[in-house]
């Protein structure tokens, strides 16, 4: 990883059995990239029609892509790619109905992520809108969805 903040977030998702999906990618029986995704929530305040001082809490959960990360000398090469694509084809089979990602734009948009904004999905911490993004990975899964992300602690380790 670039940053030690990347590994002790693996370290410590690990720990707290909050994995959902780890995939490596090898060159010559070593290892030159990692990416992992782990469960999130979509928290969202609806007023109660009853009392309207009132809010309900509803939560939907969705997983992140984080960390990514792929050895400096192998970079530029489709790894990073290879393995988006790899690990969105197996979130599909987990049946996960949507990835979460915090990153580039220009590289995850090419995978059909779009900004988070558009569903009024709001990054708990501030960031760039068009850097914080989402890919449905379920017909109308976003239908009535809105809110702002919740992350594991694991996530605060991230420096």
């Amino acid at each position: 990883f670039n940053n030690i903040g990347e590994s002790n977030l693996i370290i410590e998702l690990r720990k707290r059995n909050k994995l959902l999906l780890s995939i490596v990618i090898c060159e010559n029986d070593q290892i030159i990239g990692h990416i992992a995704f782990s469960p999130i929530e979509i928290e969202n305040e609806i007023e109660n029609e009853m009392n309207s001082n009132q809010f309900l809490q509803l939560s939907h959960k969705v997983v992140a892509l984080a960390p990514i990360s792929i050895l400096p000398i192998h970079q530029k090469k489709g790894y990073g790619t290879k393995l988006i694509q790899k690990a969105i084809e197996e979130c599909k089979k987990a049946n996960f109905g949507l990835i979460i990602v915090l990153g580039e734009p220009q590289f995850y948009s090419k995978f059909g992520f779009i900004p988070t904004s558009q569903f009024n999905i709001k990054c708990p911490f501030k960031v760039p809108e068009s850097a914080f993004m989402l890919l449905e990975l379920k017909d109308r899964f976003l239908q009535n969805v809105q809110g702002t992300v919740k992350y594991d602690q694991a996530f605060d380790l991230v420096s």
